[in-house]
């Protein structure tokens, strides 16, 4: 059971960042429980995808201007 929620939340987030640093990204609000963020930030700790340059991440980041966690 584990095993399957590690893969689950795996790919969740790699399908985020993905998202996120897409070209035709237009995602300008981004709302999640701290759990989501934390996956987040431990997957591009590390070492996210070569493929997902630093560049590519902070251009995604810099055109969200609003970020909610909450865990209710």
């Amino acid at each position: 059971f584990l095993s399957v929620l590690y893969v689950v939340s795996h790919c969740f987030v790699t399908q985020v960042w993905d998202e996120l640093t897409s070209p035709e990204n237009s995602i300008t609000i981004f709302t999640a429980v701290p759990t989501i963020y934390a996956k987040l930030l431990e997957y591009y700790n590390s070492g996210i995808d070569l493929s997902l340059t630093e560049k590519r991440i902070k251009h995604a980041c810099e055109k969200i201007r609003y970020v909610v966690g909450s865990s209710r």
